[in-house]
């Protein structure tokens, strides 16, 4: 659900900043323009609003309040 959501954003919209887990997935949205971020600090630091696409709640807690989570880098 992640990638076509994304694919969306970064095609009709200006800028579009990601991360994840697993850097090979990223790679499609690369190559439409995205901005691919080496870190979740990163990528907190450069945007005004975050979407996640996680699948268990433990992982989204763990992005968001974990340790290097995203809450401490947001706007």
């Amino acid at each position: 659900m992640g990638l076509p959501m994304a694919k969306n954003i970064v095609t009709k919209w200006q800028e579009l900043f990601v991360w994840n887990r697993t850097i090979e997935r990223t790679k499609e949205l690369e190559m439409l323009g995205a901005k691919v971020c080496d870190s979740k600090k990163i990528l907190a630091e450069q945007v005004d609003i975050l979407i996640t696409m996680v699948t268990a709640g433990e992982d989204v807690e763990d992005i968001i309040f974990g340790l290097d989570g995203v809450v401490s880098w947001l706007k």
